[in-house]
């Protein structure tokens, strides 16, 4: 891919807004001495495991028949039978489809129980197309968004996780001393989701991040 591909730079903003809001929310947690629990997660090939209802309903959902027809251009065979478009990283709208297609796994999530960012303002998932960081403030309400989330990604095809690269982030502040669980039962698509230690770093969208 050259430089300037526009796949290059979707995924620099993506990598740092992500950063941004990682920062933000634990810069929050510690403020106001609270507990963040932040699961990240990475699905097992989307691209090849997307329903075909899905995509079809996420085309509807897109306002340009000239982008319509050149989707199906793109896609003129699809991977397998009921499932699989193009690449994203080969096709600009397979990227596009697969973006509209998780929409109902954000609105899965209730916003009201993500983590406090501000006194008027929760924030509960942030997608980058299909990769996901799901926030909250107690462990009940993680394991609440974790059920939705899977049950929607089901619907959609995409209930294969790459359980080796998800994790989860749980810390506790208390007069700006930091707690870390690592024993939690998280679990996403039936896969136990592995926790990160005090000090250790872990990838994200190719970015290193850790706890400390």
């Amino acid at each position: 891919m050259a430089p300037n591909d526009p796949y290059l730079r979707e995924y620099a903003d993506g990598v740092r807004e992500i950063e941004v809001t990682i920062n933000l929310m634990m810069a929050r947690a510690k403020q106001t001495s609270s507990s963040l629990y932040m699961t990240f997660v990475e699905l097992d090939d989307p691209y090849y495991n997307i329903a075909h209802s899905a995509v079809l309903e996420a085309i509807r959902q897109i306002p340009s028949a000239p982008i319509i027809r050149q989707f199906v251009m793109c896609a003129q065979e699809f991977r397998r039978p009921g499932r699989g478009i193009m690449d994203g990283i080969e096709c600009e709208l397979s990227r596009l489809v697969l973006g509209v297609c998780m929409n109902p796994v954000l609105k899965a999530i209730d916003q009201s129980k993500g983590f406090p960012i501000s006194a008027k303002e929760n924030l509960a998932c942030k997608a980058f197309v299909e990769k996901l960081v799901i926030m909250a403030k107690t462990e009940e309400d993680m394991k609440e968004h974790l059920d939705k989330v899977g049950d929607a990604l089901k619907a959609i095809g995409l209930e294969k996780i790459d359980a080796g690269r998800c994790r989860y982030v749980a810390m506790t502040f208390d007069n700006n001393q930091m707690s870390v669980k690592n024993d939690l039962d998280f679990q996403l698509a039936d896969q136990k989701i592995r926790g990160v230690q005090k000090r250790e770093s872990w990838q994200f969208l190719g970015k290193k991040f850790q706890v400390k």
